[in-house]
């Protein structure tokens, strides 16, 4: 039997033996080799303010790791490098400290966060996946805190921001998170924009000082849109919820979307196209450069550039091309409210809806007709016309109708689905619900809602 062993000049690179026909690779990890999880944690907790840690590819099982101030931890993406804090409270965490930043990387397992930042300020959190935990981002008595083309999924809750302020939550995709997206609790000064939260019961949930806290140009395929406290649950419809919750989401748009979900277990991104322009997802282009104060990433996570504009969520949507030219073009002159869109024949009949109440930025687009119009008919070759309506309506909440209670206080409410809202002819309101313990479906209000009639 012979024992074949090629020259070697370091240690550290791999052996290769060839006995008996077999071959079998062997790798040292000494001089010069890679570092094992708990050198990594102390490499990282040692750093100096100014300096970068760089994470290879790979996954390291470490957790409780304190980063320091003016530190900046980075790695090869959200799916080669992976921090794993299975059996841990939390993966990393910022408490008391300035300036640090948490780029391209992944952290999952911990039972309580991922990532925690406590009683810091100017934290920058960028392109990073935080999953499978109880809350993935946990942010508490911070400020300046920016987290942008990141993914927070497959948590309870996707990220929670308490007693916090200066906050930018931009280009991110929240996505099955089982209870909430976004919590924003006593949160002042803060901008939430650019954002795609999917598959979660409730989209955001608003409580405490949130005055200043300014939430536009978002996409929600959730049960509930949002939440405020007193229970009051604006249901499915994006139109109740920019009522009750004094305006926000004014230009956001809620819709059916599927996520891509890649072989990591991380999504993607949304891959349901807009029905007038089927090579574009539905959230291509529908975001907004600047909000509130704060800018939005002049690239998406991966250095792609956007779509027309900026898209939403944290990767720039592409789909494949349609196989035929466009059937023509259309304007939006404003980018203040919503746009419908229909095709009209040359005798004024209604064909085909495009869309209704999209918040489209201002520019021209071109559009493809489906195959059958909206009566299911084939759609035959000719002239037609393209109208456009656009629109800027709010409305101001003054109370909840359909409840089954002796008052009208918001304490003594609950989240509803209406079917059928009617006025009298002296403007008093009448609400129409299905059956109820109650056996009342049907319930007569006062102008100001403070009395059953």
């Amino acid at each position: 039997m012979r024992l074949l062993i090629p020259e070697r000049s370091s240690l550290s690179s791999p052996y290769v033996f060839r006995l008996a026909g077999i071959l079998i690779l062997t790798m040292l990890c000494g001089f010069g080799g890679r570092l094992q999880a708990e050198d990594w944690k102390a490499k990282i907790e040692s750093a100096k303010s100014g300096e970068t840690v760089t994470l290879p590819t790979g996954t390291f099982k470490m957790s409780e790791v304190q980063i320091p101030s003016g530190v900046t931890i980075t790695g090869s993406g959200d799916r080669e490098s992976i921090i794993d804090a299975a059996g841990a409270q939390r993966g990393l965490v910022m408490k008391d400290v300035a300036g640090a930043s948490l780029r391209n990387l992944r952290i999952t397992n911990a039972s309580v966060a991922n990532l925690a930042v406590e009683g810091s300020r100017d934290i920058t959190i960028s392109g990073v996946a935080l999953d499978k935990s109880l809350t993935g981002l946990l942010v508490v008595n911070s400020t300046g805190v920016r987290v942008e083309n990141s993914i927070l999924a497959d948590n309870r809750t996707g990220a929670s921001f308490s007693k916090s302020g200066k906050v930018a939550i931009v280009n991110n995709l929240l996505h099955d998170n089982a209870s909430l997206g976004l919590s924003l609790v006593d949160v002042s000064e803060s901008a939430v924009f650019n954002n795609i939260t999917a598959n979660s019961a409730t989209g955001i949930y608003l409580a405490g000082q949130q005055d200043s806290v300014q939430v536009d140009h978002n996409a929600y395929f959730v049960n509930f849109i949002g939440s405020i406290p007193g229970d009051i649950f604006s249901g499915s419809v994006i139109e109740a919820w920019r009522s009750t919750s004094g305006g926000r989401d004014r230009h956001s748009m809620a819709a059916e979307m599927a996520v891509e979900v890649a072989e990591s277990g991380l999504p993607k991104g949304p891959t349901t196209p807009k029905t007038w322009a089927p090579g574009e997802a539905s959230t291509a282009g529908m975001g907004v450069a600047e909000f509130g104060g704060f800018r939005a990433p002049e690239k998406d996570s991966a250095g792609r550039p956007w779509h027309r504009g900026t898209d939403l969520g944290p990767r720039a949507a592409t789909l494949a091309k349609p196989s035929r030219a466009a059937d023509g073009t259309f304007a939006v002159g404003a980018d203040a409210g919503l746009t419908s869109a229909a095709v009209y024949d040359q005798r004024g009949r209604q064909v085909v809806t495009l869309f209704q109440n999209l918040p489209l930025p201002a520019g021209n687009y071109d559009y493809w007709l489906p195959a059958r119009g909206d009566s299911g008919k084939e759609i035959a070759a000719g002239e037609y016309v393209v109208k456009l309506i656009q629109s800027n309506l709010s409305s101001r909440y003054i109370g909840v109708m359909g409840k089954y209670l002796e008052d009208n206080k918001l304490s003594s409410q609950f989240g509803f689905s209406d079917v059928l809202g009617l006025f009298d002819g002296e403007n008093r309101p009448y609400l129409v619900k299905g059956w109820s313990e109650a056996l009342a479906p049907v319930r007569a209000y006062s102008k100001d809602l403070s009395a059953i009639r």
